[in-house]
């Protein structure tokens, strides 16, 4: 509700603003364009509740398909290049070679990948570096995700896929609900994977997650 209500406030204040008929047109479009952004993180806190949801009440639906991840990963890093350009972040990718298709859900593991990708940009230092690797695992494929940031501190490891948790010192630098990982954690869990992150402080992160080769994880079905 807390989260909810911060948006909610600003489209408020903003609309009212809007009513006034002295309003100068420059101030009246910085005001349109604050609603649009906050009218965007409403859309999105209302999709990651959903899926929290959904998946809590196991009623999220899985279907499974070949996907060729290291085409997924590049989709994902065409999606978030403008988002890396604002802030001087080069983006590339590590693949190895001759890697098979797996059985997954295409669609829950881009949303995995995309919330890797777009959390290394925004806690990434500027003009820092993205880099998206796929390779095999004991058992399947593992995808990672590795960024420059500051890392995170020994103490808040044990919390990052806690909902709601945000490193404290991140505070204020990012906006989000503290949903993303807990979300793609039970999404790739799910699916028969695992996700698991390391860290160095005042060296960057890295978010993985590994999927069995052959399709695993239970098959539920069914709108919330």
């Amino acid at each position: 509700v807390h989260e909810l209500r911060t948006p909610l406030n600003s489209l408020m204040a903003t609309t009212s603003l809007l009513l006034r008929p002295e309003l100068p047109e420059e101030k009246r479009a910085g005001i349109v364009r604050t609603m649009q952004r906050e009218t965007g993180r409403l859309t999105q806190m209302t999709t990651d509740f959903l899926d929290l949801a959904r998946l809590e009440s196991g009623r999220m639906r899985f279907t499974r398909e070949p996907v060729d991840l290291c085409e997924l990963v590049n989709e994902s890093i065409e999606i978030v290049k403008p988002q890396a350009a604002s802030r001087g972040i080069t983006l590339g990718t590590q693949f190895e070679p001759a890697l098979p298709a797996i059985e997954t859900d295409r669609g829950k593991i881009k949303q995995v990948i995309l919330n890797l990708l777009t959390n290394a940009v925004k806690y990434n230092r500027e003009a820092g570096t993205i880099t998206a690797a796929v390779g095999l695992a004991e058992s399947g494929l593992r995808v990672s995700v590795t960024d420059t940031g500051q890392g995170i501190p020994p103490d808040a490891m044990a919390h990052m896929f806690e909902k709601f948790y945000r490193v404290p010192a991140s505070e204020g630098a990012a906006s989000g609900t503290g949903l993303g990982l807990p979300i793609a954690k039970k999404m790739v869990e799910m699916l028969g994977g695992e996700m698991k992150v390391t860290s160095t402080v005042g060296a960057g992160s890295t978010f993985y997650f590994t999927l069995p080769a052959k399709a695993g994880g239970p098959g539920t079905s069914g709108p919330l």
